[in-house]
């Protein structure tokens, strides 16, 4: 949601920004995060994007089966997303490369919290004072209530993210969807948001069939984003998705989707999902401890062997539960206390606080450029 009082800003600064931005592309302005250029770069291509939205969107929805604007409007959002997503999947690295850099800020990382509580464990002890002082000071001026970490403890834990991440690096480095890594196969991207559409809303299905309805939708969706037609067919990038484990990923979740509405009427669904839940952590946590007693030291086994005792508490608190049925959030005891009401003034405050700051460190930065 934009708010208006930023976009006014931001048209100030930049004519139609607040019309053609996003959110954050419209906080970052206002912040003076990005360079009015910058803004009037992704105005002018935003205003491309809807130009041919309006031009192709109409060719799609002859594939599909709307029920109301709402359907139409999750359309263009995925229409919008896949374009917003597009030029950083085009200049991302090749999915080998985005691994060996993503290790490499592991193991970066690693080194910077050893050498981060190092350095700090040096520091002289009014130093070390100031920093609880004020920490806790600041966090419950910002309505976050106080730090009950002191700095001892904040110590100790550097060094134990740090451990951590040992663990995270063996991850890394012998499970190959322990990551989440992009890559630069821009038409695979396109063929997975219009798999999302046809699959959502009645579209065609996905067959590997050159010149079928899916691929006409996945070309015409490839135009909408990417700004022109592709010449090479996206066959290739069709046969890559229907094969791979973002597609695996996502009938998974629809499936799961479908189990949910099915047991609706099921006064226990949260529970047993819960349960589901811990005991596929047990399982990772179990293979991890018994693939990494020779790689990992005792340090990062008990690490995870604390993980693993938690997810079998879950599980079995899960199992064990019961309670009312709950059909509306109105039901809950939490809405009927006025707790929900409170949480919600709170965060509004905070979030004005944020927009005060985010427009006073805009104006002042760009008063620094002026003098």
């Amino acid at each position: 949601m934009i708010d208006p009082e930023l976009a006014e800003i931001a048209d100030k600064l930049v004519p139609e920004a607040g019309r053609y931005l996003d959110r954050h592309q419209i906080e970052r302005l206002v912040r003076d995060g990005i360079s009015e250029s910058v803004a009037r770069r992704e105005i002018r291509r935003e205003k491309s994007f809807v130009k041919r939205l309006e031009t192709l969107l109409p060719s799609i929805l002859q594939y599909l089966k709307l029920e109301g604007d709402q359907d139409l409007k999750r359309v263009i959002h995925l229409a919008d997303d896949c374009f917003h997503d597009f030029p950083i999947i085009v200049s991302a690295p090749r999915r080998d490369r985005a691994l060996r850099n993503a290790i490499s800020e592991i193991k970066r990382a690693k080194t910077a919290l050893l050498d981060a509580a190092t350095a700090m464990s040096a520091l002289n002890f009014r130093a070390t004072d100031d920093m609880d002082t004020f920490l806790e000071s600041h966090l419950e001026e910002i309505g976050l209530g106080s730090s009950f970490q002191k700095f001892d403890s904040f110590l100790e834990h550097l060094e134990l993210r740090s451990q951590i991440l040992d663990i995270c690096l063996f991850r890394a480095q012998t499970d190959e969807d322990y990551l989440f890594l992009t890559d630069n196969q821009s038409k695979k991207h396109v063929v997975e948001a219009a798999y999302h559409i046809c699959l959502w809303h009645g579209g065609p299905r996905l067959v590997t069939t050159p010149g079928s309805d899916f691929s006409t939708v996945c070309s015409l969706l490839y135009e909408i984003v990417g700004g022109q037609p592709t010449n090479e067919g996206l066959a290739g990038a069709i046969n890559r998705f229907a094969r791979s484990k973002e597609r695996r990923e996502i009938d998974d979740h629809e499936r799961e989707m479908q189990q949910e509405e099915e047991h609706s009427d099921d006064n226990f669904l949260e529970t047993k999902s819960a349960a589901r839940k811990a005991e596929e952590d047990l399982l990772v946590y179990g293979k991890l401890v018994q693939e990494g007693k020779k790689k990992l030291g005792e340090k990062q086994l008990g690490i995870i062997l604390a993980a693993l005792v938690r997810s079998d508490a879950r599980r079995l608190a899960a199992l064990n539960a019961y309670g009312p049925h709950i059909v509306w959030f109105s039901d809950h005891p939490s809405s009927r206390s006025g707790a929900f009401d409170n949480q919600q003034r709170k965060l509004a405050a905070i979030e004005e606080r944020i927009k005060a700051a985010l427009i006073a460190l805009g104006e002042a930065r760009r008063r620094q450029r002026l003098t």
